[in-house]
């Protein structure tokens, strides 16, 4: 099985990375593989409500990296969508990466792949004090 991990944390090697490190170590033990991208690098840029995704060929109209992470989503088997927690949601760039999966509604290639969460927390600490 394939693996793709998308990671939101600006941090490479953070709590996000670490923890789907730790995924990858499980996984590779049952001959699955996983391959991590890293959404901070990429351009991708916010949804525009234009509504072309909602039209054969179900294909977003704006060009940036997203293109290349579709053709990573559709060649994967199972999705880790690995973030951490900013202001009570994902950070930004999985929220627009998120926005951005609007054309796998009209396509429904996201119907038969698995979708893992991946959030780390830090022990005995509250988020909301310094």
């Amino acid at each position: 099985m394939k693996f793709l991990a998308l990671i939101g944390s600006p941090r490479k090697g953070g709590n996000s990375d670490i923890l789907v490190e730790e995924f990858k170590k499980g996984i590779t033990e049952k001959n699955h593989s996983l391959e991590k991208v890293y959404l901070y690098p990429n351009e991708i840029n916010p949804c525009m409500d234009c509504r072309k995704c909602k039209e054969p060929p179900f294909k977003c109209a704006l060009n940036d990296d997203m293109q290349n992470i579709y053709q990573k989503i559709d060649a994967a088997d199972a999705i880790v969508f690995a973030t951490p927690i900013y202001f009570y949601g994902p950070t930004a760039k999985m929220k627009l990466l998120i926005e951005r999966l609007r054309p796998y509604i009209e396509n429904k290639k996201l119907k038969d792949k698995i979708g893992i969460l991946v959030i780390p927390s830090e022990e005995g600490k509250d988020a909301c004090t310094t």
